[in-house]
């Protein structure tokens, strides 16, 4: 753990403890995984009238477009293990995976701008949340694909690479900042607006300890000669072993 430690501590971030719950590559089928994305799908869909602007018609189904196809590679990664030969799968998904994950934080980034905004819903601060989520499912997924590779360098050193621009999207969101914004549209809503940026926020900083923590698997598993296959098929399979949690 201790270059991920370095990079918290150099990007200013050293109080983001990497959890040992958190240090685990998500092994979770396709179930869990498409019961979330299509909560983000039904969230959107619900603030879409909201929102409300013709402008955004457009953007709206790019994000719907995107989504669909991240469900449809969850689908291919979610059975990848099971397969004979998965690498040209797992790599294939895991560039597409890339791509729809710069394509969200392009509409987050925009969304995330206070700069020019004068006043903003609840309905954008859910938008922001459900944008940061499929993107952090997104990186989760392509680093799962790597490991089922076995590009165990290749998931260090993206891990850490997403990680800082988890960082970068996290020093866009000022809880202070957004709860006010809201307060000028609706100043009944003020707490609960502070409450859900401060959600946005810790989810943002999980998303940075997810992916530190799997660039430090990755890296333990160079080391003992263990294939990102073989532990990944074996976490799923495991069922019987004992869990042994010590907190701090």
């Amino acid at each position: 753990l201790q270059d991920g430690m370095i990079l918290m501590r150099t990007l200013q971030y050293g109080t983001l403890a990497l959890s040992g719950l958190n240090l685990g590559v998500s092994v979770a089928g396709f179930a869990l995984m498409e019961k979330r994305l299509r909560g983000m799908q039904k969230q959107l869909d619900k603030i879409q009238d909201a929102i409300g602007k013709i402008t955004t018609d457009r953007r709206e189904d790019e994000i719907r477009s995107t989504l669909a196809d991240i469900l449809s590679d969850l689908r291919n990664i979610d059975s990848l293990h099971t397969r004979e030969s998965p690498a040209g799968a797992a790599e294939a998904l895991q560039i597409a995976l890339d791509r729809h994950a710069g394509r969200l934080e392009t509409h987050f980034r925009r969304e995330a701008d206070t700069a020019d905004r004068k006043a903003m819903t609840l309905d954008h601060l859910e938008r922001l949340w459900a944008l940061a989520a499929a993107i952090r499912l997104c990186h989760e997924a392509s680093l799962q694909a790597l490991f089922i590779g076995n590009n165990l360098a290749t998931v260090e050193s993206n891990g850490l690479s997403l990680a800082e621009g988890h960082i970068a999207l996290l020093e866009m969101v000022s809880p202070d900042a957004l709860a006010r914004l809201v307060a000028r549209h609706d100043p009944t809503f003020h707490t609960k607006a502070l409450e859900q940026a401060h959600l946005l926020s810790d989810g943002l900083r999980g998303g940075v300890e997810s992916l530190v923590g799997q660039a430090s698997i990755a890296r333990t598993l160079m080391a003992t000669g263990t294939s990102g296959l073989t532990y990944l098929r074996e976490a799923r399979d495991e069922r019987a072993r004992e869990l042994l949690f010590l907190p701090a």
